[in-house]
């Protein structure tokens, strides 16, 4: 700590020296255009400057936004000490300039940096510190979502083991029991899903993948089917985990299991295993009876069109309201068949989808001639009769592209009194990943 601390001060005492050149040089060439470098020790600069960030990130200008926001962190480390947390929000915004310009050397130093000053700035201060984790997750993930990133296997796994940190953190506060754990559980259960989306296109996957290990590994050795196995496993188990921490929670509401046993049965769906799902759907529409929800009322909480797996946890029974238009926004090229997490609605570098196209399709169920238990290996959850009513570009490259992502998505099935039972005339507003090329669609469009 006393190197990196001493590395810090000569660092900052260097570049302060540099800009404090820079500045003088320009006024005295007299030149009105030339830039005028901000006073340090004027802490009003910090907040100017990341907003001057923020505009120049909005108007697509990187490289001038990366400019602001580290002009800000040495404002920040002036005024407020060196391992101040004043630095975190314009640090987080320079790490997403880094990403977009495929800096991933730079990434990983300013992460590892970000990493120090939020075990030392807020050792003490627990919120902070999972505040922190979160800030840091959300950009692996970023990164792990970039098509031209070489490492984003490894960023994925960085993210899934700051989520374990936080696992950590909480239990040693506040007790293996405590709700606040079960979001972070989720987090690790999702990137689970996301780890089983690449092994999906792969033969082989990382040693990364054979445990939750924070030890990173380079090289390749798990089968598909062996890593899909444990990616299942352990989501299996830290769902059943949270299930626990409300069973043994008494501010948990009654309706809480039911909820839980209907994301058990989501997961069992996304690895096939449909005759498990299908008794987990069926417990928690007893559960939900039970805790005292009307049958009616749980018909239209299964009526629900929801893409798994679902974004966040769910600890609280609300009845769905008409169902509107669908809208699914996919998340990158190397996650496929998977919606933008809720996280990266948080970044600020402007990543509109420019393709999207409108389709109509049904889901299909079979066995609702039957007893529920008798039915469950005839359950089936089929897209049927889709249609692309429009899209945008309006060509046959987009539609074919939109037919082959849509197929690939997994829905939950709808249920009444507790039966599963098909759905006509679902439509959704399917919005491509920002990440598919552009050139690929023009190249199509000049061949028409």
């Amino acid at each position: 700590m006393r190197k990196a601390l001493s590395y810090s001060v000569q660092s900052l005492f260097s570049l302060t020296l540099a800009l404090n050149s820079a500045a003088g040089i320009a006024q005295g060439e007299g030149d009105p255009n030339a830039w005028i470098w901000p006073n340090n020790f004027a802490h009003a600069q910090l907040e100017q400057l990341v907003e001057e960030g923020k505009l120049a990130l909005r108007n697509n200008e990187i490289i001038s936004a990366e400019r602001r926001f580290s002009e800000a962190i040495q404002v920040a480390k002036v005024n407020y000490g060196l391992n101040s947390a004043e630095q975190i929000p314009a640090l987080e915004l320079m790490i997403e300039t880094l990403i977009a310009q495929g800096n991933w050397d730079a990434v990983d130093s300013q992460l590892e940096y970000y990493g120090w000053l939020n075990r030392l700035s807020q050792k003490n201060n627990l919120d902070s510190y999972l505040s922190g984790l979160e800030g840091m997750s959300r950009l692996l993930l970023t990164a792990s979502a970039n098509t031209n990133n070489p490492r984003s296997v490894r960023y994925l796994i960085a993210a899934k083991n700051l989520n374990w940190n936080a696992v950590d953190a909480i239990e040693s506060v506040l007790g293996k029991n405590s709700l606040r754990l079960t979001p972070w559980l989720y987090n690790i259960v999702l990137a689970h899903y996301y780890q089983s989306s690449i092994t999906k296109r792969r033969g082989m996957t990382s040693y990364e993948y054979k445990s939750d290990d924070e030890k990173i590994v380079s090289g390749w050795s798990l089968r598909k089917n062996e890593s899909m196995r444990i990616s299942y496993s352990i989501g299996n188990d830290l769902l059943e985990r949270i299930r626990q921490i409300h069973q043994n929670n008494p501010q948990s509401i009654p309706e809480t299991e039911g909820l839980i046993l209907v994301y058990l049965g989501d997961w069992e769906i996304l690895f096939g295993n449909k005759t498990r799902a299908l008794s987990f759907y069926n417990a928690a529409n007893s559960a939900f009876i039970d805790s005292g929800v009307r049958q009616g009322a749980v018909n239209q909480f299964f009526a629900k069109t929801t893409v798994l797996p679902a974004e966040t946890l769910q600890i609280q029974f609300a009845e769905n309201g008409e169902e509107n238009r669908l809208e699914f926004v996919a998340w990158s090229p190397n996650y496929v068949a998977t919606a933008t997490p809720t996280s990266q609605q948080k970044n600020l570098i402007p990543v509109e989808p420019e393709y999207n196209a409108l389709v109509r399709f049904n889901l299909d169920s079979l066995g609702s001639s039957l007893r529920a238990t008798e039915s469950a290996a005839r359950m089936v959850i089929a897209l049927s009769d889709l249609q692309v009513i429009s899209s945008t570009p309006d060509n046959s490259f987009v539609k074919d592209l939109v037919r082959n992502e849509i197929n690939l998505l997994q829905f939950r099935p709808k249920f009444e009194n507790g039966m599963p039972v098909g759905k006509n005339n679902i439509e959704m507003e399917y919005r491509f990943s920002p990440a598919i090329s552009t050139l690929n669609i023009t190249q199509h469009e000049s061949t028409q």
